[in-house]
């Protein structure tokens, strides 16, 4: 994600700040997206030998990985948005 976010912030050859401004609107849509994002893959369904190989008889197997890496990439987002709602949440009751 900071890789895409850093090519096209090269690519458009704006200043500093603006390269930090579209850095952060882009960590910051990455963590609401980590948090609000929850894909659910059927685990039962992801292929041969548990996804290793793919099925050439069905097509729900491919979607079910995909949402499998969906959830692994949002997986990092999520944890470091949930640490910091439970941190404002802990800051508002003290």
């Amino acid at each position: 994600m900071t890789l895409v976010c850093t090519l096209i912030v090269v690519s458009m050859k704006v200043s500093r700040i603006q390269d930090g401004l579209v850095l952060v609107g882009a960590a910051i849509v990455y963590l609401c997206a980590g948090f609000a994002l929850h894909p659910a893959p059927d685990d039962d369904n992801l292929g041969w030998g548990g996804g290793l190989l793919d099925n050439p008889l069905r097509y729900s197997d491919n979607a079910n990985r995909l949402l499998l890496l969906f959830y692994l990439l949002l997986l990092p987002g999520r944890f470091v948005a949930e640490a910091l709602v439970d941190l404002v949440v802990t800051v508002r009751k003290h």
